[in-house]
């Protein structure tokens, strides 16, 4: 029996090595998308200094999915001494098309040096943690930062890692009152004054719509970071590009007056041809698109991600979001449902 069990052994032995080297090799895909280098060990002040975590979760998860795993792990981060004063969502920073909004200016006065990345979606699906130097800037970190970062089934086994190496006392420990649950924060948007209508002198102006920035998702820094961005890259630049098709779609149609803007023209340049609106949309958490747009009557918030076109006026800062909320988690539904509202006003005003 002994040679049985010996072999036996060989066998766990391997089948251990072989996670372990699929692991890391996953953890050096991940290093090179977010285009950093591997750290052997976590930042040596992470004990003694203010972190900022920046959360990566898939577009479409239920908030409840991945609150969990968010509360674990700023529990874990309570108990180590590791001060996560403040987590921003990723998808927070997109809620305004081609650009990457700053988080508030006040968080940066915090004196935050660190930054931990992590992305998750359910209980039962992979993380990713990393921790290393806080930039202070848009994109959160520099290319080619040292990073200590992991890849795992689960939060569990990084954590009990990271609790056997700041046992060891290698790590000075000064944090002591840290917050036990995470507490999130928001880029500032303003949209302008809504107006729960659509013009009706739509049809005789010409209304100016943005392509969309698709050499945005290649930016160092939270684009990269995107949840799907960073673990399947192919689906979401296609996913992207089938929304700008959308767009090119409604500009090339002869039947509307729906034109590319002009970004470097000024919106009295853009009046002085024609021009009255531009169609916009804007992306974020149901609670906070209905704190950016009153309206009376809509669904309880959920969390999840939802898209909301409107018109924003050219001549001045009122915003048309139409006479029916029609926002949704679907960006093309979303697209299209405005489109009918903009259709039904054009087509009572040529009756």
């Amino acid at each position: 029996m002994r040679p049985f069990i010996q072999k036996l052994a060989y066998f766990f032995v391997f089948i251990c090595l072989w996670h372990s080297a699929n692991s890391q090799s996953e953890t050096n895909q991940m290093l090179e998308k977010l285009q950093l280098n591997q750290a052997l060990y976590p930042p040596e002040n992470i004990l003694s200094t203010k972190s900022i975590v920046l959360l990566s979760v898939p577009e479409v998860a239920e908030q409840n999915e991945w609150m969990i795993l968010v509360d674990e792990l700023q529990q874990f981060l309570a108990e180590e001494g590791i001060d996560a004063v403040a987590y921003i969502q990723v998808e927070s920073l997109f809620s305004i098309p081609n650009k990457v909004l700053e988080i508030p200016t006040y968080l940066n006065q915090r004196e935050i040096q660190n930054v931990i990345l992590f992305a998750a979606k359910d209980e039962d699906s992979p993380i990713f943690i990393a921790m290393g130097p806080y930039n202070g800037k848009p994109s959160f970190f520099d290319k080619s930062s040292v990073f200590w970062t992991r890849s795992a089934s689960k939060l569990e086994s990084v954590a009990s890692e990271l609790n056997t190496y700041f046992k060891t006392g290698a790590v000075y420990r000064d944090n002591l009152l840290v917050n036990e649950s995470p507490e999130f924060f928001f880029p500032e948007v303003s949209l302008g004054i809504v107006a729960k209508s659509i013009p009706p002198r739509l049809a005789e102006f010409k209304v100016s719509v943005q392509a969309l920035d698709l050499a945005l998702f290649d930016q160092i820094g939270p684009a990269s970071f995107r949840y799907e961005n960073f673990y399947a890259r192919d689906e979401f630049i296609q996913g992207i590009r089938d929304r700008d098709y959308a767009i090119q779609a409604l500009v090339t149609d002869s039947t509307n007056n729906i034109f590319y803007k002009d970004a470097a023209k000024t919106n009295q340049a853009l009046r002085q041809e024609g021009f009255q609106y531009e169609l916009m949309f804007v992306s974020g958490t149901d609670d906070r698109v209905y704190e950016w747009l009153p309206f009376p009557d809509r669904p309880k918030p959920t969390g999840r991600i939802i898209h909301k076109f409107y018109l924003n006026d050219l001549r001045n800062n009122n915003i048309y979001v139409g006479k029916e909320w029609d926002a949704s988690t679907d960006w093309s539904q979303a697209l299209s449902t405005f489109l009918a509202q903009m259709n039904k006003v054009i087509q009572e005003k040529s009756n």
